[in-house]
């Protein structure tokens, strides 16, 4: 469906994809110049890096979301979550958002970092016994929290012009992936393959592999979000709007 929807649009995918990597390799050089260093203002660049970083995911999301959707698509796409009228607020949103899923997708290895603690520190095999164990626990679970939180960003990017917290959203985005993450899963490790291909052309097949894998993602939720209302568990979530709408 993906190849469907981007079939005469991968010129202008492309160049969006490269100019998404350009100015994260600038951004990049500019972090490793001038943000070194313990000083309030290279903490303060770094920071701004991260959130300029996030807006421009997001943006490439949007971007593969029109081609998903058959609107409109441009390759200032890229900046929409910089736009007064709507972007900021959903810019806000994604990066409280994505601090308290980075929270509790981290969550699950407490346990297995205190007791390797303990073990290097007292050096007490005792401490050592449950590591592999709670290794595995951590993975498990930190995987179950990001595929339930993975949609994030496209359910800010539908509710951009609504003022709901992030945490609604958050519960939102839960309610959508329910019943539906082995099927998610099972999409995102189909893309490894695609993955080592992108690695093994020194990065040049992202050009072409990143916006075919954003446009599945996307045609996914718009599947999934497609659904009776009652297979979503709606009455738990705030309503999706129609996904013809353009946000912005």
């Amino acid at each position: 469906m993906a190849r469907h929807q981007l079939k005469g649009k991968y010129g202008m995918a492309v160049a969006l994809c490269f100019l998404y990597f350009a100015i994260n390799l600038v951004i990049s050089i500019l972090d490793s110049t001038v943000g070194q260093g313990s000083s309030i203002g290279s903490m303060v660049l770094s920071m701004l890096i991260t959130v300029v970083t996030i807006a421009l995911m997001a943006g490439s999301y949007y971007f593969c979301l029109n081609i998903a959707r058959d609107r409109d698509y441009n390759i200032t796409d890229l900046f929409v979550m910089f736009n007064p009228s709507g972007g900021l607020r959903g810019l806000s949103a994604l990066i409280v958002g994505n601090i308290m899923c980075g929270i509790i997708t981290l969550a699950p290895f407490i346990p297995f970092a205190v007791c390797l603690y303990y073990y290097i520190a007292v050096g007490n095999i005792l401490f050592l016994a449950p590591v592999p164990f709670l290794l595995i626990i951590g993975i498990v679970l930190s995987t179950y929290f990001a595929l339930t939180y993975y949609f994030l960003p496209l359910v800010i990017l539908d509710h951009c012009n609504e003022t709901i917290p992030a945490f609604a959203l958050m519960k939102a985005c839960a309610g959508i992936v329910k019943g539906q993450k082995l099927r998610l899963f099972y999409m995102l490790v189909s893309f490894i393959g695609w993955i080592f291909v992108g690695i093994f052309t020194f990065g040049i097949g992202f050009l072409w592999i990143m916006p075919y894998i954003q446009t599945s993602v996307c045609v996914f939720y718009d599947d999934i979000t497609a659904q009776p209302l009652s297979q979503q568990e709606a009455h738990h979530t705030p309503q999706m709007q129609d996904t013809e709408d353009n946000p912005f």
